[in-house]
């Protein structure tokens, strides 16, 4: 992967469209298999073995969220925890103070959306040594 992006400086300094294309489509292999890897680490087996040690009983961090089939599927099971916090302590308490279903979806993924803006951004700022 790294010659790949080292070679992709020159195309994207000089706004070569389709050598820019090329290139992404090149990376677009392994940047997918270092994240399913990275999502067997993170989500399947290290969280398991922290649930394991902390003998958590609710193991549930994701559904079949490959298999959806709409974008509300998949909302709701790729990443269960977020969902299950979002429903009760934004989305519920929404509904119940009179607020429509589509107004409360809404303002739960411009919340979500907001939030994780202000983490990347916390991220970005954090200089390595």
């Amino acid at each position: 992967m790294i010659p790949i992006i080292q070679s992709s400086m020159k195309p994207l300094e000089d706004m070569d469209l389709p050598m820019m294309m090329e290139r992404l489509l090149r990376l677009a292999v392994p940047n997918h298999l270092l994240w399913l890897i990275f999502f067997y680490w993170f989500f399947h087996s290290s969280l398991n073995f922290i649930a394991e040690l902390l003998q958590f009983g609710d193991r549930e961090f994701y559904r079949d969220w490959w298999n959806s089939e709409t974008i509300t599927y998949f909302w709701q099971n790729w990443n269960i925890p977020v969902h299950k916090w979002c429903l009760r302590h934004f989305y519920k308490p929404l509904l119940k103070s009179g607020v429509s279903k589509w107004l409360g979806q809404s303002a739960v993924f411009l919340a979500s959306a907001f939030f994780h803006e202000v983490r990347c951004s916390a991220l970005s700022r954090v200089k390595p040594d």
